[in-house]
């Protein structure tokens, strides 16, 4: 059990709900209300975010947008005691995009969550969770203080269920809750909870808490490889920071250019993708005191040094990834941008 003792799961450092958030868990809420005869009208009523941008895998919205969202989903229905849990089990892995992907290829059961906390704003949780170990048992705490008041229950029930759903996908034969404590009365019927959860649940506790087993921290992933790990997560990264930094048409742009650089990147698809035309993307760039090329490359510039600054992924793979054709051509903008070579750089890094 020695091992276990390294533990590093730390809360993240305050957050702010005023920075977008991906329409994904939007849209979670959506399918979860048609799935149950409510209309995606009834659920975006006040939000400002109409159904098309449902579609768009890019799309961020406001966390007001989706606080409102899940106000009209517990109207909508009325007496459903388990809503909370019941909508967290829809919240799969998959279901989180580019952090989804990081956790399951990361190489341990603890390694996937401390890198879940590490990029907790990309994971939909509203609660703040913060883990420690306490004898045989990681407990981690969901703390609702910072949450509204009337939706505290429904978003850490919620964001219980969710943790539940996901470290049963991680590992095969899944990772057991060993006990679940919910700070809230006792419904009066708990069977969905427990059901959701896959525990035993204590309600009416001092705080919410999740305990698992110390011994399944180690337990190895099957889908674990070093090399897409480094990738998405240093692709978390950039996200997140993108997201934290928003407030423009230059950061909406960097943060696109991110999540698309190793696809069609050219102006003309930013500008269509920004539903403006070449000429005015040009114009408003010009005004902020940039352009599209230089946008492009220092999220390139970012990027490649980040990925190589991994360890893991060499020249050829960081070119590809940023989008370039031929290693040479990545190799001519390094030496541009940094004065030394891609593998020059590596090497000073080492």
């Amino acid at each position: 059990m020695a091992r276990a003792r390294s533990l590093r799961l730390e809360p993240p450092a305050a957050r702010h709900w005023d920075f977008p958030r991906s329409v994904a868990a939007l849209t979670v809420v959506v399918d979860f209300a048609a799935a149950h005869g409510v209309a995606a009208g009834t659920v975006l009523d006040g939000t400002g975010v109409g159904e098309a941008a449902l579609a768009d895998p890019a799309a961020l919205v406001p966390a007001s947008a989706e606080l409102a969202a899940l106000r009209n989903l517990r109207s909508a229905m009325p007496g459903r005691v388990a809503l909370g849990v019941e909508l967290g089990a829809r919240y799969h892995v998959t279901s989180f995009g580019i952090l989804g992907f990081a956790l399951l290829s990361s190489r341990t059961l603890l390694d996937a969550m401390n890198l879940a906390l590490r990029f907790l704003d990309l994971s939909y949780a509203f609660s703040s969770p913060a883990a420690r170990v306490v004898g045989e048992e990681v407990v981690v705490e969901l703390d609702a203080a910072a949450l509204p008041p009337d939706l505290a229950r429904l978003l850490v029930e919620r964001d219980a269920a969710a943790v539940a759903t996901v470290l049963a996908e991680l590992v095969p034969g899944g990772t057991p809750l060993a006990s679940v404590e919910l700070a809230f009365p006792a419904p009066r019927d708990a069977a969905r909870h427990e059901a959701l959860l896959g525990s035993r649940v204590r309600f009416d506790r001092p705080a919410t808490l999740l305990r698992i087993g110390v011994d399944q921290l180690h337990r190895r992933l099957p889908q674990g490889n070093p090399h897409s790990q480094a990738l998405a997560e240093e692709l978390c990264r950039q996200v997140v920071a993108g997201r934290r930094g928003s407030g423009g048409l230059v950061e909406e742009l960097r943060l696109w250019l991110t999540r698309n650089v190793a696809h069609d990147v050219t102006m003309a698809t930013a500008a269509a993708a920004h539903a403006m035309s070449t000429r005015t993307l040009r114009r408003r760039l010009t005004e902020a005191g940039t352009s599209y090329q230089a946008l492009l490359d220092e999220v390139r510039r970012s990027l490649a040094e980040e990925m190589l600054g991994t360890g893991v992924l060499d020249v050829e793979d960081v070119a590809q990834r940023l989008g370039y054709a031929e290693a040479s051509s990545f190799v001519h903008a390094f030496k541009r941008w940094r004065g030394v070579t891609p593998a020059r750089f590596r090497r000073d890094l080492a």
